[in-house]
């Protein structure tokens, strides 16, 4: 009797469960009906944040209670700061708000927090919609078509958006623990402003996600893939040396995995 007792208990108690769950759906619904979600992206269109943040404005309303639009919003500005200090200061604080921003943020505003008085923790982080590997590559015109072609030059011009971005950590990576000849040129709103900017010769190359990489650069050889910043190596990604392999002491190598780390994150 003691036992059935137990059961009836906890299935009074899942019934209410289930009550309170379909409550608190019904209230979502209610609330999110007729809405806007507003998704902002911290760099200018056509670039891969923008790309996947509007994949994922395609579907994601139809699996919130109350299916609200949603919106997307170009929010560029020092590598996307500008759109995170926007969901922290102006956009509404009740859910119709979300921002797709450059993880390469976190390990700025841990390592200088003066500057960018921002923290990451005061945030709710929903998800990431691919985990990336970035490269640094060159234009195929350029005549340089590997690592040790690149460390030959007296100089290398690669496109940045501002400090703070994860490219931005790649670049500086390869000049300061390799001593790499790369000068970065800031100031495009996105990669694919980078991306015009090489085409026509104003620079010689980037960092960027292997996923951001036009399907035609790939297909045709356009480029040269100089180091790659993940261990694992996409299927239709040429052969490049992984930078952890170009480390030569434990050190460089331990300063490399908390470097590479919020790239881990992809598209946040």
């Amino acid at each position: 009797m003691k036992r059935a007792r137990q059961i009836f208990a906890i299935a009074l108690a899942a019934i209410a469960g289930a009550g309170t769950l379909q409550q608190a759906a019904a209230q979502d619904s209610a609330f999110y009906s007729g809405k806007a979600l507003n998704l902002v992206v911290g760099y200018s269109a056509g670039g891969g944040y923008d790309q996947y943040a509007r994949l994922l404005a395609r579907h994601f309303g139809r699996h919130i209670p109350g299916q609200p639009n949603v919106v997307v919003q170009n929010m560029p500005g020092a590598a996307s700061l500008t759109a995170v200090r926007h969901l922290a200061n102006a956009a509404p604080k009740d859910g119709t708000a979300i921002t797709v921003f450059d993880p390469g943020l976190i390990l700025e505003s841990l390592s200088a927090p003066e500057k960018f008085n921002v923290k990451f923790s005061d945030y709710q982080y929903l998800g990431g919609m691919s985990r990336e590997v970035t490269i640094c590559y060159a234009w195929h015109t350029t005549g340089v078509r590997t690592w040790d072609d690149m460390m030959r030059r007296k100089e290398f011009l690669v496109g940045l958006t501002a400090k703070g971005s994860a490219v931005y950590a790649n670049g500086a990576v390869l000049r300061k623990l390799f001593k790499a000849p790369i000068r970065q040129v800031g100031g495009y709103p996105g990669s694919n402003e980078q991306r015009l900017a090489v085409e026509r010769g104003e620079l010689e190359g980037a960092c960027a996600s292997w996923s951001a990489i036009p399907q035609d650069w790939i297909v045709n050889r356009k480029l040269n893939v100089l180091a790659r910043f993940g261990p694992i190596s996409p299927a239709d990604m040429p052969a490049a040396p992984y930078v952890n392999d170009l480390a030569t002491t434990q050190e460089q190598r331990d300063v490399l995995d908390v470097l590479n780390a919020p790239g881990q994150l992809g598209r946040a």
